[in-house]
């Protein structure tokens, strides 16, 4: 193969060595790997802690990856750094040696504690009237458990027809359609797909709670 993409699936992966086996016998000598993962000092600096869950299963920085790559004879071409998901890398990797050297990555888990009590005090400040939640993702679970709004939000909406008449798990919030909307009008909207701000932010005539200021 020429081109070998993998966009936000490497973190669902328990074992790396085995894909990138996989990777190795696939690829064309002069063929290219171009792959994106969540940048864990971007996740912990803005304090976006419910993208931790159990689908997850490893977070992403760049040092452990030259070593890791050089181990099937690949190097880092070339990183971008995308606004995906509050913040992710796009890695391009190519057969043979590289001279990439990876940015000195810190991360302060205190300030992420403190980031996440200031982010449930901003967000609990801002709930008021009838707020119903936009998204029925894992992190919205991680979100509405830690920060103690199951009794906060009237019902869910998302448009996957799946999960519709279902509910946030551990809660009484039904998962609705769109539609809902119309017959059950709310005061807000908390965004818990943040990660879709951009595409949303025109979508509802209604005031929009955001957790993370960085999704903003």
């Amino acid at each position: 193969m020429n081109l070998i993409l993998a966009n936000n699936v490497l973190a669902h992966v328990d074992d790396l060595r085995n894909v990138f086996r996989g990777i190795d016998i696939v690829m064309a000598d002069d063929g290219v790997l171009v792959f994106e993962v969540q940048y864990l000092p971007h996740m912990i600096n803005g304090g976006m802690f419910d993208m931790i869950y159990h689908e997850h299963r490893d977070y992403h920085t760049l040092g452990p990856w030259p070593g890791f790559l050089a181990k099937f004879g690949m190097g880092i071409s070339e990183v971008e750094h995308i606004p995906t998901h509050g913040g992710s890398i796009r890695v391009h990797v190519r057969r043979g040696s590289s001279d990439y050297v990876p940015p000195k990555e810190s991360i302060d888990w205190a300030e992420f504690m403190s980031k996440i009590e200031n982010a449930k005090q901003k967000l609990l400040s801002e709930i008021s009237g009838k707020v119903v939640a936009f998204g029925a993702t894992a992190k919205a679970c991680t979100l509405i458990h830690h920060f103690d709004l199951a009794d906060k939000i009237a019902y869910c909406i998302d448009e996957t027809p799946v999960k519709q008449g279902l509910y946030i798990p551990g809660t009484n919030i039904q998962i609705s359609p769109p539609e809902r909307m119309e017959k059950e009008p709310p005061d807000a909207i908390l965004l818990t797909a943040w990660n879709f701000y951009g595409v949303l932010k025109e979508r509802f005539n209604k005031r929009l709670i955001v957790p993370f200021q960085k999704a903003a």
